[in-house]
């Protein structure tokens, strides 16, 4: 039961709870003044109005007239917010919003109230409207709250040991500290900026602010050392709730493990004599490995996992060992001092100093000298053939000694092809073994070749050969799995090169898939050498491509990339292979040198010349020397000259092209009106820009005072003493091969036009002239006979 408290005459109203009663009083309130003591009666009435609990007054909810707004509140603990209520209905006596014990003031005779409160109950749920008909209260409606905090903080930690092995179970947790309502809570877990996990707290119903805690736990391995976890806390109220800040924080894992090696346990480094070098133990482990280094079996002083090797005149081999509490391992590394491909050239400088007094000289079998003095003499070969080439520099002394010194030469030669091929039937059943091999046809040194398996271009494995041969030989890898059913239709890959590390130069992978394909380089040709096939006696191999024959000595070009057939013959059977060959070759650039273009044309300027290649060239634009990164759309600033670069790992190719850019005339002014005084000179001047430079004409009624004269692409129009016939629109029009375009000027007058009238006097010729009315002179009247 409510009670309103009105002063007399007055339309606002305070609200209170009725007790068993209630009162109506007068207050006398006296007033001072000057000549005596007023007396002025204050009165006040009281209504008390009964409400039954949990009923929306005497309408139901389909006919309630109460409209809310917002319809529900979702607010942070603390905020203000203003309810508006209001009733639809025609007839209405009084209306008030009531939030737990707090009312607000009553209003009486109007349908809307409007309340703004501060919201600091976390027990109060709803705020209610309430509305009176008739000295009675008909309805209310609810209106529901729901107060909500953020986090304080997020704290991360491991509340088992921070430090942790390889292979052991990891665990981490999260505190989400004085947030409400939990219920709202939602926590991410990411891993390395992916998300892996998130937690949920719909179980928990709770208004007021508490901590929750989530957990997340894995198995740890060497590469989730350094790996950043990160847990965020935020609370999601909906798509159509209020959009809260994320509290986060960050915890880098630290897992140990032994050290292992980055690269292959031997490693050649290849420099010229004389040159310095820096040797490497490419190892990684947790915790950081100690090293010790061994020259040519001997101890080293060096501990640290590179040092510097100044001066390289001889072949050594380092070794070094790399361990701390959980292993270790060892990683050989070797000097040579020249590295030729083979068929390419080679030069060696061969040098005493002047204090030795001594000369120098060369023995070789083959190739060229240069002597530049007594103490120095270069020994070159324009094409190296010879595997077995041991040039010998030496000194002969003034006193008769002999010093002599012979690099070591490695000569290397790339695959001629590699040969992908299942020993088994190829056809195979989900569950049972499966086995490729792979041949690697004709290469040198085989310790440097590495061979890399993919399965539908991931490495799944990798081959080195640690044997030692200076001459080229075949070799084989293989790889060996269980099918299943997802491997239907897979693409494994067998990819050979020679490695020679990080100082060495860096040869072209050669390549084939599984069903069969060969990447080869344009100057690749089917050789006899390219053994496809095995057998006893050695069998015959002839090439057929699109039905023809083919032959095997001369190279292919660029354009006959495709499915080759292999028939292999000899005395006891015969046998049919396909291969698809792949010719790959460096870039070209075929485009013209000038190009055309328009503005707001749907071409990018980098789309007007495309490179060729294969494998595809990567194009780089410039312009003024600098790199166009953003596609350069074209615009009238889009004039210039333009350098395209394509590269790709067979080469590089450049193009310089001009692009001229097309627009239709412009004029700077358009459609003007020009008020002019009869008789005065006149001059309009028409100039348009465009490209290619446009012609302009002028289109007006001609007239004996009108002359045209032209410039360059402006023209002009000169009205000598202008008269009532020279009035009117000239337009201009300016044409080039992009388009038309026109302006015009339209002529007024400003000056009083003065009607001379001859009385009874009708003149059937001649010609009448106007005079300005500032001329001094006045108007000859006299008439003129004919």
């Amino acid at each position: 039961m409510y009670a309103f408290l009105k002063p007399c005459g007055h339309k606002h109203k305070d609200v209170f709870k009725c007790n068993f009663f209630f009162f109506f009083f007068l207050q006398k309130q006296i007033t001072p003044s000057s000549n005596n003591k007023q007396t002025t009666t204050k009165c006040f009435r009281v209504t008390c109005i009964y409400l039954s609990p949990g009923v929306n007054g005497a309408c139901s909810s389909d006919d309630n007239p109460i409209f809310l707004d917002p319809s529900e509140v979702i607010a942070e603990y603390e905020d203000e917010v203003t309810l508006t209520c209001n009733n639809t209905d025609d007839i209405q006596d009084a209306i008030f919003w009531q939030y737990g014990t707090t009312t607000s003031g009553f209003l009486e005779d109007t349908p809307f109230i409007s309340w703004t409160l501060k919201l600091t109950d976390w027990n109060v749920t709803k705020a209610e409207c309430m509305t009176r008909l008739d000295n009675a209260l008909e309805c209310s409606k609810e209106l529901k709250i729901t107060l909500f905090k953020n986090p304080d903080m997020v704290v991360l930690y491991s509340p088992m040991n921070d430090s942790n092995i390889a292979g052991t179970n990891y665990a981490l947790q999260c505190d989400i500290v004085n947030v409400a309502p939990v219920q709202n809570l939602i926590v991410n877990w990411y891993r390395d900026n992916h998300l892996v996990k998130t937690d949920f707290f719909n179980e928990t119903k709770s208004k007021l602010p508490v901590n929750e805690s989530s957990s997340y736990e894995f198995i740890t391995n060497k590469e989730d050392d350094g790996a950043e976890i990160r847990c965020e806390a935020f609370l999601d109220f909906g798509p159509e709730g209020p959009t809260t800040p994320h509290f986060w924080q960050t915890h880098i894992i630290s897992v140990q493990y032994a050290p292992e090696l980055m690269s292959r346990n031997f490693d050649v480094i290849n420099v010229r004599r004389g040159d310095s070098v820096t040797v490497t133990c490419d190892v990684k482990g947790n915790p950081t490995p100690t090293f010790t280094w061994t020259r040519d079996t001997s101890a080293m002083a060096e501990n640290r996992r590179s040092f510097n090797v100044s001066h390289v005149t001889a072949d050594v081999t380092y070794i070094c060992i790399a361990g701390n509490l959980l292993g270790h391992t060892s990683r050989a590394i070797q000097l040579l001092e020249v590295l030729v491909a083979f068929g390419h050239p080679v030069s060696i400088d061969c040098s005493a100093p002047a204090s030795a007094d001594g000369e120098v000289s060369w023995k070789a079998p083959s190739g060229s000298l240069s002597v530049f003095n007594y103490t120095s003499v270069s020994w070159r070969i324009q094409s190296l053939h010879d595997w077995d080439l041991k040039p010998l520099c030496s000194v002969t002394l003034k006193n008769g000694r002999r010093c002599t010194a012979s690099p070591t030469i490695t000569l290397y030669k790339n695959p001629d092809m590699v040969v992908l091929y299942s020993p088994m039937n190829d056809s195979n059943i989900a569950g049972t073994n499966y086995a490729l091999q792979c041949d690697i046809v004709n290469v040198a040194p085989v310790q440097n070749l590495i061979v890399n398996w993919y399965r539908d271009n991931h490495l799944v494995k990798t081959d080195f050969f640690n044997e030692t041969s200076e001459l080229p030989v075949s070799e084989s890898s293989s790889y060996e799995f269980i099918t299943n059913k997802e491997d239907d239709g897979a693409e494994i890959r067998c990819e050979a090169f020679l490695d020679f590390g990080p100082e060495g130069p860096t040869t072209p992978p050669v390549w084939q898939t599984h069903p069969g394909k060969w990447l080869a380089n344009v100057s690749f040709s089917k050789t006899p050498k390219h053994n496809l096939t095995k057998g006893n006696p050695p069998p015959d191999v002839y090439w057929y491509f699109q039905g023809k024959p083919v032959n095997a000595s001369i190279p292919l070009t660029r354009y006959q990339s495709g499915r080759y057939r292999a028939d292999a013959v000899n005395a006891i059977s015969a046998s049919t292979t396909t291969v698809d060959i792949t010719i790959e070759y460096p870039p070209s650039i075929s485009c013209a040198d000038h190009y055309e273009a328009i503005p707001n044309d749907s071409r990018i300027v980098q789309s007007l010349c495309e490179p060729e290649g294969n494998p595809t060239p990567t194009p780089s634009w410039f312009r003024n020397g600098e790199k166009i990164i953003q596609p350069q759309h074209v615009t009238k600033a889009a004039a210039g000259v333009y350098v395209l670069k394509a590269v790709n790992r067979h080469g590089t190719a450049n193009h310089t092209l001009h692009l001229d850019v097309l627009f239709p005339p412009e004029f700077e002014v358009q459609d003007i009106f020009k008020e002019v005084t009869l008789g005065e000179n006149v001059t309009l001047d028409c100039h348009a820009e465009g490209n290619p430079a446009p012609t302009v004409v002028w289109n007006y009624t001609s007239a004996v005072n009108v002359r045209q004269a032209t410039g360059g692409r402006q023209r002009s129009v000169t009205i000598t003493g202008a008269t009532s016939n020279n009035l009117g629109a000239y337009v201009c029009i300016a044409t080039n091969k992009v388009g038309t375009t026109s302006t015009s000027v339209t002529l007024l007058t400003t000056g009083i036009i003065l009607l001379v009238t001859l009385c009874r006097h009708r003149k059937k010729q001649g010609e009448y002239s106007f005079i300005p009315d500032q001329t001094k002179h006045d108007i000859p009247l006299a008439s003129r006979q004919n």
